[in-house]
């Protein structure tokens, strides 16, 4: 289950027991989200009444999910070929220093949004709440999914930055950049899974209390 509205957290349910676990707790997510299949993630024990006051949504089938990564994918080529003859119109005559200058700004500024966003779905949980330490994965296909597209936007994300440092700079280049990065900051919420997720085991424990 995911909380309504708040993609960063994932209820996990194993043995009739609920872990809260946050999907954003290792930093290092934000630029290899797959570290959270590596490591093993810190979850919070929830109570019945604890579960009860948490509004949850319905888990979202893994096909819906598919057709989102996909429509994401198709939607940026879409862009691309139907920018493609205006780029030379809208070259910007600016010195290279200028152009470092706003490519700089353009991704501080998506980090800002990023880091807001980040502090709006945070939880305040109770520190009473039991700490384990679980190691998950989902299954197969929406790993993949979540691969291809984090290979996919790193691309062009370092295909529009070279075009800006090394050719004419241009505004589209600046526009149709921007989203690439900002949507590779979010892949980690994907790494929970949308759907069942395997359980595995921690040094042949499956969750142990850390103390």
């Amino acid at each position: 289950m995911r909380l309504y509205k708040n993609p960063r957290y994932r209820i996990i349910e194993f043995n009739n027991r609920y872990f809260l676990v946050d999907s954003e707790q290792y930093i290092f997510s934000f630029i290899f989200p797959m570290i959270n299949w590596l490591l093993p993630m810190k979850a919070y024990e929830l109570s019945t009444e604890e579960l009860d006051d948490f509004e949850t949504e319905k888990t979202m089938p893994n096909k819906q999910w598919n057709k989102q990564g996909w429509l994401a994918t198709g939607s940026s080529i879409l862009i691309f070929s139907l920018i493609r003859p205006f780029t030379e119109v809208l070259d910007l005559q600016i010195t290279q220093f200028i152009n470092i200058l706003i490519l700089c700004l353009l991704l501080l500024s998506i980090c800002l949004i990023r880091y807001s966003i980040r502090r709006k779905l945070t939880l305040v949980l109770p520190t009473e709440n039991r700490k384990f330490m679980i190691k998950f994965r989902p299954p197969l296909k929406p790993i993949l999914l979540i691969i291809f597209i984090y290979v996919y936007f790193s691309f062009f994300t370092f295909l529009g930055i070279s075009l800006l440092l090394e050719f004419q700079p241009n505004l589209l280049i600046y526009l149709c950049l921007a989203p690439f990065p900002f949507i590779l900051l979010f892949l980690n919420h994907g790494t929970c899974g949308y759907g069942p997720i395997n359980v595995k085991k921690i040094n042949e424990i499956t969750i142990h209390e850390t103390e």
